[in-house]
């Protein structure tokens, strides 16, 4: 029941069209709406756990326990929907949040999604 009901919602406003969906599995129940992309963001581990420290500032320790966690759920979750598929069957492109600022990931979003008619 979990699964056929966030398939439901996220289906139901993927198809409306002209939304973001962030996580919940969106690129694979998403996966065969025409106009879509389908992205990916990643950092190393360590880059997350500076973030993560940076932003709720309460230790080091505690940023590494918090993105350990965060993996775990995230992976548990996207099996859940998507079994065996690796993830590169999954995205139309990946950004490596430490290789790339927000502005070039966005750029780069926005040219893509203008390049497939998408905007």
């Amino acid at each position: 029941n979990i699964k056929k009901t966030i398939t439901s919602i996220v289906d139901s406003y993927a198809e409306q069209g002209h939304v973001i969906i962030v996580g919940r599995a969106g690129c694979v129940i998403a996966k065969n709406i025409p106009k879509s992309l389908h992205v990916r963001l990643t950092a190393p581990f360590d880059w997350r756990v500076r973030r993560i420290n940076e932003r709720f500032q309460n230790g080091e320790i505690a940023a590494r326990k918090q993105v350990v966690e965060i993996d775990e759920k995230r992976k548990l979750f996207m099996a859940f929907f998507k079994g065996d598929k690796p993830d590169s069957e999954l995205f139309d492109v990946v950004f490596n949040r430490a290789k790339m600022t927000e502005e070039e990931i966005v750029e780069s979003i926005l040219l893509l999604a203008k390049s497939r008619n998408i905007v």
